[in-house]
């Protein structure tokens, strides 16, 4: 079963080697501002989702990855859905997030 939570500083080193559009500044700043997700089966990571805040703010999404040997399996999905709903619980609205959906 996935597990989606927050990346702590110790998964910088998994989440620098992974996400390679980032370097380790970056990643260690988005660790700090609590902007990356990670997915784990078994305890190890199979995914992560990265995101910031317009403005400091608007909340969106810049990227979202699982590992090869754990894609279709609705690890991305649990990442979405698992950011959906702590965005929403932030204040954001859902309709910023699908189209179609009714607006908080």
């Amino acid at each position: 079963m996935v597990k989606v939570a927050s990346a702590s500083q110790a998964d910088i080193d998994w989440l620098v080697r992974e996400d390679a559009s980032a370097g380790r500044a970056w990643v260690s700043r988005c660790v700090a501002l609590g902007e990356y997700l990670v997915a784990r089966e078994d305890s190890e990571i199979v995914g992560f989702l990265r995101f910031s805040r317009f403005w400091g703010k608007v909340p969106y999404m810049e990227m979202i990855r699982v590992l090869p040997d754990h894609r279709r399996s609705g690890i991305g999905t649990a990442l979405f859905l698992a950011w959906e709903k702590a965005m929403c619980a932030e204040g954001a609205r859902t309709g910023c997030f699908r189209p179609g959906r009714p607006k908080i």
